[in-house]
């Protein structure tokens, strides 16, 4: 897979083979921005469609941080605060070196998909295909993802609604919400698509 268009199409043949005809589709960060494409091409598909913090639109003088340009420690540390020895404990050598390839390997299907620009200038143009219930999560300490993009992803989607998770005993949630507030999230989610 070259680009998020192949990773589209991947899908669409995943879900034909399960022969499942309609989803609610939720990403997050990237895979955010794979679940916009996918609902933008394929609106008939998906039953709901809930983004959680999304990459991929470009917005005019806030761009996210380049993830590209800082070392695993760093990306942590953006993703989840102060937590990531909790959420990530180091462990020992061995596992630090596990750990160190499955980075690089993440990093490089990152690369492979949203290497540049890393945005889709035509996703909001198609967004507007995708006029069911759209759900716009973000994070109230996102330091990856300006807040402007979300509400342009909720600008774009029709009828679309937003929410922010703040986080829990006294710590704001961060990019890596997925990871910091399960509970939070998942009753975010669950009651959208119960909903729906």
């Amino acid at each position: 897979m070259r680009g998020l268009d192949d990773l589209v199409l991947v899908l669409a043949e995943f879900l034909d083979a399960l022969g499942i005809n309609e989803v609610h589709l939720i990403g997050h960060s990237i895979g955010g921005w794979a679940a916009a494409e996918f609902a933008s091409f394929y609106p008939e598909r998906v039953r709901s469609l809930t983004l959680i913090t999304p990459l991929g639109l470009r917005v005019e003088g806030d761009t996210p941080v380049d993830l590209f340009r800082r070392t695993a420690e760093s990306r942590l540390e953006l993703f989840v605060g102060d937590r990531v020895e909790e959420l990530f404990p180091s462990g020992d050598a061995e596992a630090q070196e596990e750990q160190l390839v499955l980075d690089y390997l993440d990093l490089t299907g990152f690369g492979r998909l949203a290497w540049n620009p890393r945005y889709d200038w035509k996703l909001e143009h198609r967004l507007g295909r995708f006029t069911k219930p759209a759900l716009v999560i973000g994070a109230a300490d996102d330091r990856i993802l300006p807040a402007s993009h979300l509400a342009a992803y909720a600008g774009l989607l029709t009828g679309s609604r937003t929410a922010v998770i703040a986080g829990t005993q006294g710590r704001a949630a961060d990019h890596g919400i997925v990871a910091q507030e399960p509970e939070s999230l998942a009753a975010e989610i669950t009651a959208f698509i119960g909903a729906n």
